[in-house]
């Protein structure tokens, strides 16, 4: 019996010795590649032309840190007036530093190159965002339509700056979701007759020199990729041992099994790289294009192999493991993105619909009639890449939205829910409808 046990133990352990052999011999990666398409250089801003230091400066200076309720409460519902009153003259000084910053030539964070160093502050810069919008409505229901206007155009080219040069995919949609509440408080002053025409010219103008939200989410894909490159760098240099792997979730274990380096076979750094590389390369093509011609991520297609269970023991596996955990959710942000821009699009064309009703008296018959004089071209929906429709007796424009089929300016929604109003609502429709009046 006891030669047995000793028969059997060394057979296990030749078995383990061998099974460590064979995967070592298996992990051969691919080469080392170079990406030109998503390369990214980071070149400082001098200070000087830098808005980044000043939004720091703005909300340490701010008393919005516990405010939110109150902020939200007033943007979406009007109440606590008084309340929202008081707070806006507690942070005059961080609308001056905000007017000074929207000056500037870029907002550029410090260089991020590792998820650990991701924004602190994108929380903080909603909270600016929903504030400055709110304060646009309080000027407004006051009579300071001239003062509501200038803070509106404040919360669109605060959000600008944010989004047009992106250090990571959450800055990009930190700046998204600033310029979309401008976009809906803009309108909502384009419509009321006591705002000024002059006021309307300063508002087409500004949207006019907004960064397109495709162009920025190219560069935002491009930085998240460099961001991924350095985290795969950074898991090769610790060689992978299963301690690491531990500490991504606790802390590091001093265990002998902790020390362990995995085997190449089950992590391959230049193959998942390019995984990676063709993920966000798809996403960037995504952006050159409108929504309906969109390629799907195919993020099954790039992960080959098996499925489930099986795939933790094919090659590579913490590789593909790793890219299905770090790669974002494109469809969702291809798609916000899209209806950022049809928003930005639409206030345009709206803008220019009230000057041309001043002007002329009425409504124009088609959008056709506002170029050359209130707009270049009719700005196009990126959903399909056609001019947006508009449909005078109805009074509406409209952009054929998600589905990318027109019709006829629908709003039945796509789906029920509670927080169908406002911009959801719009966007759950089978088209996407904005009033002209």
């Amino acid at each position: 019996m006891k030669r047995f046990l000793i028969c059997a133990g060394v057979l296990i352990l030749f078995l383990g010795i061998s099974l460590v052999i064979i995967l070592v011999s298996l992990g051969h990666d691919l080469p080392p590649q170079d990406y030109p398409e998503l390369a990214l250089t980071y070149e400082s801003v001098p200070e000087e032309e830098n808005a980044y230091p000043l939004f720091l400066k703005a909300f340490e200076l701010s008393t919005l840190e516990e405010q939110n309720d109150l902020i939200q409460s007033y943007w979406e519902r009007g109440e606590n007036a008084e309340a929202f009153a008081e707070l806006m003259a507690e942070n005059e000084s961080m609308i001056t530093l905000l007017k000074q910053g929207v000056k500037k030539e870029s907002c550029q964070p410090p260089e991020i190159t590792s998820y650990a160093d991701l924004m602190p502050y994108s929380h903080e810069w909603l909270s600016m965002g929903k504030f400055l919008v709110g304060s646009s409505k309080w000027l407004r229901e006051e009579g300071q339509w001239e003062e509501a206007v200038d803070r509106a155009l404040l919360a669109a080219s605060f959000g600008n700056l944010i989004m047009q040069a992106p250090e990571s995919l959450i800055q990009y949609l930190v700046g998204v979701a600033q310029v979309n509440l401008a976009m809906t408080e803009l309108r909502e002053l384009s419509f009321q007759e006591q705002c000024r025409s002059e006021d309307l010219l300063r508002i087409a103008e500004a949207l006019e020199n907004l960064t397109a939200p495709e162009q920025a989410g190219i560069v935002a894909m491009k930085q998240e990729f460099k961001v991924i490159q350095h985290t795969l760098g950074d898991f090769e240099k610790e060689q992978m041992t299963w301690g690491f792997i531990e500490s991504l979730n606790s802390s590091a274990s001093s265990s002998l099994v902790s020390k362990i380096k995995i085997p190449g076979y089950f992590f391959r750094p230049n193959q998942t790289e390019q995984i990676f590389a063709a993920f966000f390369t798809i996403g960037i093509e995504n952006f050159a294009k409108p929504y309906a011609e969109r390629k799907e991520d195919g993020l099954d297609n790039l992960l080959k192999g098996s499925r489930g269970v099986k795939r933790l023991l094919q090659p590579n596996a913490l590789g593909d493991l790793l890219v299905m955990i770090l790669c974002p959710s494109f469809e969702s942000i291809v798609k916000t993105t899209y209806k950022v821009s049809a928003e930005i699009r639409a206030t345009q064309v709206l803008v220019a619909l009230q000057l041309s009703r001043r002007e002329q008296g009425s409504l124009p018959e088609k959008l056709e009639l506002l170029v050359p004089v209130y707009l270049d071209t009719v700005p196009v929906d990126p959903f399909d890449g056609q001019p947006f429709r508009y449909d005078v007796e109805r009074g509406i424009l409209y952009s054929v939205g998600v589905n990318g089929v027109d019709d006829g300016g629908a709003e039945l929604l796509l789906e029920e829910g509670e927080e169908n109003r406002g911009y959801r609502k719009r966007w759950n429709g089978e088209d996407a409808v904005f009033g002209v009046e």
